[in-house]
């Protein structure tokens, strides 16, 4: 197998496992948080900037620790990949549970500057972090010099 594609698909498993696990977290916060919290009839910024704030944390994390045991390259690809197909995966969350008369599904899936947003909230944060942890990993564990 040609290191194009091994790195096709080693990104693409990493995405699968990082965009169900992120996903299973923000549908757990979501269920936590609305049995924990009285629902009110105005708006909850709070829960919506806890939740990204949560994303940020996770993905930053998470990315750190792929920086420090795994390639740099495919770690950073598969967090780009990653960002999007979250964006959007949240957003249609969203889309099939509050779209009503008022806003439809495909009105809430046509939002890209969200999608945006939410993709840079995985992103911005993973992929200093994966630099970072690729830094560090070479740091500590730097390669031999040649005895003369």
């Amino acid at each position: 197998m040609s290191s194009t594609a091994s790195l096709i698909l080693t990104a693409a498993r990493r995405t699968l496992v990082r965009s169900t696990a992120l996903g299973a977290g923000i549908l757990g916060f979501y269920l936590v948080y609305d049995l924990l919290v009285p629902a009110t009839p105005d708006a909850d910024i709070g829960m919506g900037l806890l939740a990204f704030l949560l994303l940020v944390v996770a993905s930053g994390l998470w990315a750190l620790l792929d920086g420090l045991t795994r390639s740099a390259w495919p770690s950073a690809v598969a967090w780009l990949l990653t960002s999007v197909v979250v964006a959007i995966g949240w957003q249609a969350g969203l889309a099939l549970v509050y779209s009503d008369a008022s806003m439809g599904f495909l009105e809430y899936l046509d939002d890209p500057g969200t999608i945006v947003f939410t993709a840079c909230l995985v992103a911005v944060p993973a992929l200093p972090a994966v630099a970072i942890g690729a830094v560090s990993r070479r740091a500590s564990n730097p390669a031999p010099t040649p005895q003369s």
